[in-house]
Parts: C-alpha cells; sequence; structure tokens
C-alpha cells in the first residue's frame, strides 16, 4: 500500500483529486418490515485495526438485546482499519510508516479521508439518500430511513471513540454520540497500551533501540498526528462549534483500568470537552470533572468491571502504571467488556432517543457502577472476569 499525503492549494486547504469508492455496511431492523415505519440513522466507529462490516454486525446482534431500534451504518476509519495492517510487516501501517517515519505524514492524512468517508456517509443517512434505491424500501415503497427532519446518533468503541470525538467536532448531522472508551492524545496513548508492544518492537528495528528515544519519537510526532486526531477538534465539540456544525451531547463511557486505552487519556478528554461526571460513576471529586446528578445532555461515566481489584497484588501486573508503560495483558481486560454491562446498555438505549438524556441505571444500594450486582457486570454474569483464572 502506497502511502500519500492529501493535495492541498497555496492556503493548505485539500483538493478535489478524483473519486473513491470506500466500503460501507447498513443494517436494517426487521422492525422496519414489521411495522413499516421508517428508522433513525446510527453511525458506527470500528475499533483498532477493525472495519466497519464487522463493527455493524456486532453491534446489531447486541443492540437488539438491548432494546434499539436504529439503521446503523459505518465505513472503515482508514488508516487504522483493518486493510492497514493486512500482510504486517509490509502493511501500509507497519512497512509505510512506522519502519519508514519520513513518511509519517501519510497516516494523518489518510485518516482524515476515513473521516471524510464517515462524513458521507452520515450525509447520505441523515437525508434518506439511499432510500432512492430499492433496497432501502419496505415492499409497499416506503423508504425506511425518516429523513433529515429527525435525529441522527452516533456510537464508537475504543478507537470508534476516539476518532468518534474528531467526527463529532465536523459532523453537522449528529446531536447525540456515545464515545465509549475514548481519549485524545496518541504521543500519551501508545506506550500506555497493550496494543503498542508489537509497534514498539518494530520501532525499535528502526535504529530507536534507546527507550528513551521513543517515547520522544512519539511525542514529537504529535505535532504531525494531531491533525487527524481529536486532540486538534476537541474544543469543538460540546462547546464553540465549527462553523456549520452544531454542538454536540456526549456520553463518554470510561472502563475502569481500561488496558488499552489509558484512563488518564480519557480523563484528559472530559476535562477538554468541559464534562460533568454523573453522579453513580465509580469515581467522584476529580480535578476540574465536577459531579452533576442525571438526567444530563452530556457526562461522563465510569464503570468498574470487576475485572481487577487495586487491593490484592497478584492483579499489579494488569493495573497500568502511572508511568508510560503498558500492563501486562490480560483476558479480563476491562476495554473490550465495559460494553456489555446491562445497566450500560439501558443507559445508552435511553440516550439514543429523540432529546435523550444521560441517567445511571446503576441500581444497588449506594447507585455507584462498582460491579458489586449482575446488572453492573458485564453479560450480567454473577461474578466478574477473574483475571487469576486467565489461561
Amino acid at each position: 500500500m502506497t502511502p500519500g499525503t492529501l493535495i492541498v492549494d497555496a492556503n493548505g486547504n485539500p483538493l478535489h483529486n478524483g473519486f473513491t469508492n470506500p466500503p460501507f455496511t447498513i443494517a436494517i431492523p426487521c422492525s422496519v418490515l414489521a411495522d413499516g415505519k421508517p428508522k433513525r440513522p446510527l453511525i458506527i466507529g470500528h475499533g483498532l485495526f477493525g472495519s466497519g462490516r464487522d463493527t455493524v454486525e456486532g453491534f446489531a446482534n447486541q443492540a437488539s438485546l438491548g432494546g434499539f431500534d436504529l439503521i446503523m451504518g459505518a465505513t472503515d476509519w482508514r488508516g487504522l482499519s483493518a486493510p492497514d495492517v493486512e500482510n504486517f510487516a509490509s502493511s501500509f501501517v507497519v512497512g509505510q510508516i512506522v519502519l519508514k517515519l519520513k513518511n509519517f505524514p501519510a497516516l494523518p492524512d489518510r485518516m482524515r479521508q476515513g473521516q471524510l468517508n464517515t462524513l458521507a456517509l452520515a450525509r447520505m443517512m441523515k437525508t434518506a439518500a439511499f432510500n432512492a434505491d430499492p433496497a432501502f424500501q419496505t415492499p409497499s415503497g416506503v423508504g425506511v430511513l425518516v429523513g433529515p427532519q429527525e435525529e441522527e446518533f452516533y456510537f464508537g468503541a475504543s478507537l470508534g471513540g476516539i476518532m468518534g470525538l474528531m467526527f463529532t467536532a465536523l459532523s453537522p448531522d449528529v446531536v447525540n454520540a456515545n464515545v465509549d472508551v475514548p481519549a485524545i492524545n496518541f504521543s500519551l496513548l501508545l506506550q500506555r497500551s497493550t496494543d503498542f508492544s508489537q509497534f514498539d518492537d518494530a520501532l525499535s528495528l528502526t535504529g530507536l533501540a534507546d527507550p528513551m528515544k521513543r517515547a520522544l519519537t512519539v511525542g514529537i510526532i504529535h505535532e504531525l498526528w494531531v491533525r487527524g486526531e481529536p486532540a486538534g477538534y476537541a474544543t469543538h465539540i460540546t462547546s464553540n462549534p465549527l462553523e456549520g456544525t452544531n454542538a454536540k451531547n456526549i456520553l463518554m463511557t470510561m472502563a475502569w483500568l481500561d488496558q488499552q486505552v489509558s484512563n488518564v487519556a480519557t480523563e484528559i478528554a472530559a476535562r477538554t470537552l468541559g464534562l460533568p461526571n454523573l453522579v453513580g460513576s465509580l469515581r467522584a471529586n476529580m480535578a476540574e470533572i465536577p459531579d452533576e446528578p442525571g438526567p444530563l445532555s452530556s457526562a461522563l461515566v465510569i464503570y468498574d468491571t470487576g475485572s481487577f481489584d487495586l487491593g490484592n497484588p497478584a492483579h499489579g501486573p494488569f493495573i497500568a502504571p502511572l508511568a508510560n508503560e503498558a500492563p501486562t495483558r490480560n483476558c479480563c481486560d476491562p476495554h473490550g467488556l465495559r460494553g456489555y454491562i446491562p445497566a450500560s446498555i439501558e443507559q445508552l438505549r435511553a440516550f439514543l432517543t429523540p432529546g435523550g438524556k444521560i441517567t445511571n441505571f446503576c441500581t444497588d444500594v449506594d447507585g455507584v457502577c462498582d460491579a458489586n450486582q449482575p446488572s453492573e457486570i458485564p453479560y450480567g454474569d454473577a461474578k466478574p472476569c477473574d483475571p487469576l483464572a486467565c489461561p
């Protein structure tokens, strides 16, 4: 895969340079055929090196359990999607970027193209442009998408939460957005993530054997990366919207002791957006994140999956250190489990409705989302995942 940067004019504005056909997937719920009523659109953002298709299919299955009734669509976050790491050593990310850092500007530019693709898909779903195609019509000829008069929503987890923040800053169409286990600033995230270890090894092959030099390199390239990640756009999401866009309502859900997306980076994102912390969230009294009771239009909500115990020395290796180091990977990583907490699914279902607000659905004695009962534990299990029982 050949690296390339955006073609721009003398003022740095991108220029049109032909056409592309990005893949996209749209899932229409069977309820459309049952009741014949058009549905609202939900844009989905996939995780790191995933794809829009796989994520729509996975979320549609979960959504059927959570009571959602939305038409879901996604494309790929170009630059950090599955095709970008095919044939790992020679892939776009490794072969053309990590091993050839002089090409690094091609990565954020490719990510910006991924944003443009997603914005175009969101606009087509919002305006019900797809209804002109018979595949988007009921047997009676009614279009399945409601049209521009109704709200459009967003959901993305992990990379979908991170790039979802950039997307919400740029989108003129979305109103309510759930960014799950998100953050800003990749230079802060990378070395604190279990996902980065193989790329860190690849960096050392370029001659950056000194860990300090690798850390400095990651920090310096942020100045190039920031145009293609949410750190450059975060102040235009919940307030001060960019021209032609609207301020968004953001539900930011964080997994306590996340091994892949540092809690530190998520909290920085919450502070930057000016989010309050919903009363019932696991933590309270955080600096510059005021605690406020629901219902709220925007909020940070921290969930404990119950996986790791700070007081148990045996869990120590799995808990992310405060320094820019990654923990030991473990099958009970809260990162991928948080989204399956029943109370959280109910919270999301209530939020992704017209005028939806953020309410606490953790209902044990103290009302805190601390994994003390099945509705607060991933999958509604009786007990949390046991990190010492992992293979």
